[in-house]
């Protein structure tokens, strides 16, 4: 397919990509801060806050990189090209969320501002967005189907016979 003739996705594709997407960064994120904390010794919290500030910190990035995706879906099928400095702004964004609303939880400076893990948190955001442009690109654009393994076509040349 040509840009100009982007190819049709349903809001269930869209929504089910930006899933894929934030459980894909989520779980980049929680094994890059293992290895980080197996690495130095320390945990992302070691705070008296409470045990779900970290968590909700993350998920509030999370919902953020999901609507920035939603934005960017509604953009690129509208034939627009994607808006580069989002990845900048979302690395931001999760940086800041982490940092701000560590500090109003009760986290220390070390814990949000500094700390390695908010780090890791914008870096691997833009990697998710560049990820999603990808697949979404690829849906839009490309005129391929659905990939298939080997063997599915042979199922289907069974079916309809020789």
């Amino acid at each position: 397919m040509n840009p100009q003739n982007p190819a049709k996705i349903t809001k269930g594709y869209a929504t089910g990509l930006i899933a894929a997407i934030c459980i894909f960064v989520a779980a980049l994120l929680i094994a890059g801060w293992g290895l980080i904390g197996l690495y130095m010794g320390e945990e992302p919290v070691s705070s008296t806050v409470s045990t779900m500030t970290a968590p909700a910190l993350v998920a509030i990035s999370l919902l953020l990189l999901a609507w920035v995706m939603w934005l960017q879906t509604v953009s690129l099928i509208k034939g627009a090209k994607p808006a580069w400095s989002l990845a900048i702004v979302v690395a931001g964004a999760a940086y800041l969320v982490w940092s701000f609303g560590g500090l109003i939880a009760g986290l220390s400076i070390q814990e949000t501002w500094l700390s390695p893990f908010a780090f890791v948190m914008a870096v691997l955001w833009p990697l998710g967005l560049f990820l999603f442009w990808l697949l979404l690109w690829r849906k839009l654009y490309s005129g391929k189907g659905t990939p298939k393994w080997p063997w599915e076509d042979r199922e289907e040349e069974e079916r309809r016979g020789p």
